[in-house]
């Protein structure tokens, strides 16, 4: 799967995974947390589509299983 372009437009669609720059952490406490996401990063509004939130805690300088969870930004 590429970027589209004029040569491929009549290709089959598929779903492309772009990594955006920024990132954010989040105080917690052991077992299940959960958060508010405002739907900005680096102070700018994300732009309506659909995305995909990868998730990874980090305590004592471990790193637990990363979760990923996907949402939408509608207008």
């Amino acid at each position: 799967c590429v970027a589209p372009r004029r040569t491929n437009r009549r290709a089959r669609a598929c779903t492309r995974l772009v990594q955006l720059r920024g990132s954010f952490t989040r105080a917690g406490r052991a077992g299940a947390n959960h958060f508010h996401f405002t739907g900005r990063l680096l102070s700018h509004k994300l732009k309506p589509g659909a995305y995909r939130l990868v998730a990874v805690p980090r305590a004592s300088g471990k790193t637990g299983r990363a979760l990923a969870v996907s949402f939408r930004i509608v207008k």
